[in-house]
């Protein structure tokens, strides 16, 4: 719930403080920064070797 609420909180100041499209902007590049290194560490998950994959 804190996590929840915090966001509330963290886009309010946000919003304050810079425009719609760079808040926009930061949080796709925080977003694939993150699933980029899970997606890394995590291979195995997704049943395939990424390495290899081939349309």
């Amino acid at each position: 719930m804190a996590i929840w609420g915090g966001t509330f909180v963290i886009g309010r100041i946000i919003a304050q403080s810079m425009s719609p499209f760079a808040a926009g902007f930061g949080r796709f590049a925080i977003a694939s920064i993150f699933l980029w290194f899970l997606i890394s560490y995590k291979k195995q998950w997704f049943g395939q070797n990424l390495n290899n994959f081939k349309d």
